[in-house]
């Protein structure tokens, strides 16, 4: 039986073995010169003895530079994989948390769990671009990201994010929704 499938298959099929199907792992890369740029803006009004409102503004720029994939200079990156581009931008978004005086990792925890609940996310290209950033189980590396992942978990199960991440004083999503 063997012998006349071999001698109806045509010989060149016989004489290729085929090719293992291998799945590419998509990754966010950023082009050399790219830079993240968030400007955070308080406006404060003060009511004066007048009873005339007087806005404080507070303008705060950050600006730092992004890793790019031959970026083997940033101690951040030592030891990743290339294909973790996501963790790689949730330690920088932590950083600039951290920068604030505020717990970075518990609060884009928070973040992750809350945007899980948002009902901002399906709104807008706003809320598919915060969506993409905060869906933390479309990553490739679950291992690096089994935290986040969780977070998000916590928040599709409609957890209150605030008592699980008690350390994260702020909701990114109260201004939001």
């Amino acid at each position: 039986m063997m012998e006349q499938e071999a001698l109806a298959t045509p010989p060149l099929q016989r004489r290729i073995p085929p090719r293992p199907r291998k799945r590419r792992a998509a990754s966010l890369l950023f082009p050399t010169g790219s830079e993240f740029v968030a400007e955070f803006l308080f406006t404060i009004p003060i009511q004066a003895p007048s009873g005339m409102s007087i806005p404080v503004i507070l303008d705060v720029p950050y600006k730092f530079a992004l890793p790019n994939i031959t970026d083997d200079k940033d101690p951040f990156l030592w030891g990743l994989p290339r294909a973790d581009d996501r963790h790689t931008f949730y330690g920088l978004i932590e950083t600039v948390f951290d920068k604030f005086g505020i717990n970075g990792k518990e609060c884009l925890l928070r973040a992750v769990c809350e945007g899980s609940q948002s009902s901002i996310l399906g709104i807008g290209i706003l809320g598919e671009v915060i969506t993409a950033l905060l869906t933390a189980s479309s990553s490739s590396s679950s291992d690096l990201m089994h935290d986040y992942v969780e977070a998000e978990y916590h928040g599709r199960s409609y957890d209150n994010c605030n008592s699980i991440y008690p350390a994260c004083p702020v909701s990114l999503f109260r201004w939001l929704d």
